[in-house]
């Protein structure tokens, strides 16, 4: 089902601890739409409700003669949903926003081009969110944290238990955490990869002999620990915890020392979109300010912008990796004891 116009409000501004605040330089001007634009957009995103909610608005309102339409899924299901229609030649998606850029990798055949003809500022993207291919953009970046019930884990706590990523294997946290499926998308699996390459297979093992609950997405382990099920979660981001902390829920989130790695949203248009002038519209849409901004506070925009809420990626960002080899994620999932 296709959800219109959500309405959540996403609030302006957020301290973060540990993370600065940066102020580049957007595309001011909101480029017009090109004659004969189609009336209807149709969005399938992994981004969490709220962002795309405010995303929608604000096109909507840049745009009032294109109404947009949604579909809401974690990176791997909405690949597949997205694959599927492909192949059966029923093609709905006009764009695609994904805290993956997997398929645009192994697939680019199915999407257009995004060079600078298309979209002039796509050459401003810094070399840390540049794509792999021409095929799909870096959009954002939103940072993995921990984040835990502050009515169930004291400062001393975190204090005494939680300085590090490598903290997570404690045995203070056996059966209080919950963490994401590696396979809800490869983002997930780079997060592991980049922690078993940094503190070793120990470590994932480690992480394994907690007990932890396994959910399907950073949102789910979020509200999970906001409603008391569990005391903390990993890997989360600023955007999962952020809606349900605006609720008066006692989630908190922490930044422990190590690798920083991060939700990367990629965007890409469909070579077969039903709407393509309305696709490529969005897509030069998404370098403005007006959509830059609806990324803040929770994500870090990777095109030029000018938005004092924005927060700045700490100095020890790697990145992810969205192509792994299959035996690497067949090993980390049997490290953390992960079957099927």
């Amino acid at each position: 089902m296709f959800s219109r116009n959500l309405r959540t409000r996403v609030a302006r501004a957020l301290a973060i601890a540990t993370i600065g605040i940066s102020t580049p330089s957007f595309a001011q001007n909101v480029p017009a739409a090109p004659a004969g634009v189609e009336n209807a957009l149709t969005l399938y995103s992994s981004l969490p409700a709220a962002q795309t909610e405010a995303l929608t608005k604000a096109f909507e309102k840049a745009y009032p003669q294109i109404r947009m339409s949604t579909l809401l899924l974690t990176s791997g299901p909405l690949f597949s949903r997205f694959a599927g229609e492909a192949e059966s030649g029923v093609n709905q998606a006009d764009v695609l926003i994904s805290g993956s850029s997997a398929l645009y990798q192994k697939s680019p055949q199915l999407f257009e081009r995004l060079t600078k003809d298309e979209i002039p500022t796509a050459g401003d993207i810094p070399s840390y969110a540049a794509a792999q291919n021409e095929f799909y953009l870096h959009v954002a970046v939103g940072p993995f944290q921990g984040a835990y019930n502050s009515s169930m884990v004291s400062q001393k706590d975190i204090q005494e238990n939680l300085t590090s990523w490598k903290d997570f294997v404690k045995p203070f946290w056996r059966g209080k955490f919950v963490t994401v499926d590696p396979r809800a998308s490869t983002v997930y699996m780079s997060w592991y990869r980049t922690m078993r390459q940094t503190y070793g297979d120990e470590w994932v093992k480690g992480v394994a002999a907690n007990q932890p609950g396994i959910v399907d997405g950073g949102s789910t382990a979020a509200q999970q620990v906001a409603a008391g099920a569990y005391h903390l979660a990993f890997p989360v981001a600023l955007s999962h915890t952020y809606p349900v902390k605006q609720k008066g829920a006692p989630i908190e989130g922490i930044v422990p020392e190590g690798p920083s790695v991060g939700i990367t949203s990629s965007l890409a248009v469909p070579k077969k979109a039903p709407h393509p002038k309305a696709a490529m519209t969005f897509a030069r849409w998404m370098v403005t300010l007006a959509a830059q901004s609806t990324f803040c506070p929770t994500s870090v925009p990777t095109l030029p912008g000018d938005v004092a809420t924005c927060p700045k990626l700490s100095a020890s960002h790697v990145g992810t990796v969205d192509v792994i080899p299959e035996a690497e994620q067949k090993e980390i999932m049997a490290l953390l004891g992960i079957k099927g």
